[in-house]
């Protein structure tokens, strides 16, 4: 292995998703995760093969080797919509711990998947903490997995940070990391010299309670990075023949007949085809099989129950990823319910850093 290869940290590790499209994007190697959970942590050993710290409330950071990207996927109960959203009141908000690690560790590259509900109660937090660590680049914003072509929508706030003087800076090696370039601040017409900052969410002085794009509605950003104007177009249609009267609190029910497809189950012959019959969602999940390259497994298992191998495939991990000896039904849905899809997570860096690959 080429010691110019960049190295990877990943606290919170989960079942590895955002670890996956980090490597997609900068070419990293994993040094490390980080993940108490023993259902987790089966997956990343038989998966990712790195050592794993743990739990990081517990990690004495002073004997960890340095990396030059950091990873973090910490819980997201504390801020979730469908959750009691204690923020840091809650037990699980890591983010202290999480700057502990950064403190020590200093790496050229932070990056962190969180749900959009974190904009609202620990964003915050996190801005002032990484700009008095140093980081004086930081990016954020929002990005559906449906703007890759996923069947499903499931918004993810994604958040980059770089250190003018991280690892690299001072490694003997010579890592390649493929870091952005930082442009130089463009000059704004008739400005009098003054700076437009407009591609970085800059910690100089305290946000606006909504900041440029973000919707004060739903607290989500508006459009998720893509800034396209028929994107936005599009979506508006959407929400005025869903919301005639713009009464958001309520979304109508499709037809009992249509909400779920008439998919048979396996090993019992189907009432009609085939194959699972997907009506209304057929279009969906067809370009989601075309992104990935393999066709959508049945979503159900014998006993008319969601299929794990189903999820795997919505989340854009590799047939069989979460199929290990002693891994329950329950536990392989929760593990890959609160990971990333790596290809949204690859599609938000490009995005933030305007990468072409």
């Amino acid at each position: 292995m080429s010691e110019t290869i960049p190295l990877l940290g990943s606290l919170c590790s989960g079942i590895g998703g955002l670890d996956l499209a980090v490597e997609r994007v900068y070419g990293t190697r994993l040094a490390w995760t980080s993940d108490p959970d023993p259902a987790a942590a089966d997956v990343l050993a038989a998966r990712l093969r790195a050592p794993n710290l743990g739990d990081i409330t517990q990690v004495d950071w002073t004997r960890v080797p340095r990396v030059h990207v950091v990873s973090c996927g910490a819980p997201c109960q504390p801020f979730s919509f469908a959750g009691k959203r204690k923020g840091t009141d809650d037990p699980r908000y890591l983010w202290p711990h999480v700057t502990e690690a950064l403190r020590h560790l200093v790496p050229d590259l932070f990056v962190m998947e969180q749900v959009p509900g974190y904009i609202s109660l620990g964003l915050q937090h996190t801005l002032d903490d990484l700009a008095a660590l140093g980081y004086d680049d930081i990016r954020w914003g929002v990005v559906a997995a449906s703007d890759t072509g996923c069947c499903h929508q499931r918004k993810r706030l994604f958040l980059t940070a770089a250190h003018p003087k991280g690892l690299r800076r001072g490694a003997a090696a010579d890592p390649t990391l493929p870091l952005p370039t930082r442009r130089a601040p463009r000059e704004v017409p008739g400005g009098g010299g003054r700076r437009d900052h407009r591609c970085t969410h800059r910690r100089a002085a305290a946000p606006a309670s909504h900041p440029h794009g973000l919707r004060r509605e739903q607290g989500l950003t508006w459009p998720p990075l893509l800034q396209r104007p028929h994107l936005v177009v599009a979506r508006r249609r959407h929400q005025t023949a869903a919301h005639p009267t713009r009464e958001r609190h309520r979304h109508p029910r499709p037809p009992r007949d249509t909400r779920v497809p008439a998919a048979p189950v396996p090993g019992r012959a189907p009432h009609r085809g085939h194959g699972p019959d997907w009506r209304e969602y057929a279009e969906a999940i067809h370009r989601w099989e075309a992104v990935l390259g393999r066709p959508a497994p049945h979503p159900a298992d014998e006993h008319r129950r969601l299929s794990p191998a189903f999820v795997e495939w919505l989340q854009a991990f590799p047939d069989g990823y979460t199929d290990l000896p002693g891994l329950s039904r329950s536990a392989r849905l929760r593990l890959l319910g609160g990971s990333v899809n790596q290809i949204q997570g690859a599609l938000a860096l490009r995005l933030l850093h305007d990468l072409d690959r």
